[in-house]
């Protein structure tokens, strides 16, 4: 059963892992001619668990609660005032 409580220990397993994970990454994305797979940059990294908590807050809101995460980038901008 999905429950409030339960999405924000997965968003917590999210940062948690992007965290460990790009502190190994290279800046810049790579690929391992030896195994023929691409390496993930920290920008990678941090996109996909953005995507991830992006989903989570969707998830949230569908089952009626608040938002596990706070995107920075939704929140409104207030232009200031010219005098």
């Amino acid at each position: 059963m999905i429950t409030r409580n339960s999405l924000v220990k997965r968003a917590h397993n999210i940062l948690t892992e992007a965290m460990d994970k790009s502190m190994n990454a290279p800046v810049r994305r790579g690929y391992s001619r030896l195994a023929g797979v691409s390496i993930p940059s920290k920008r990678d990294i941090l996109a996909a668990a953005k995507t991830d908590l992006q989903t989570i807050n969707q998830v949230a809101e569908t089952f009626g609660f608040e938002p596990v995460w706070n995107d920075p980038d939704t929140e409104e901008v207030e232009l200031g005032t010219v005098d």
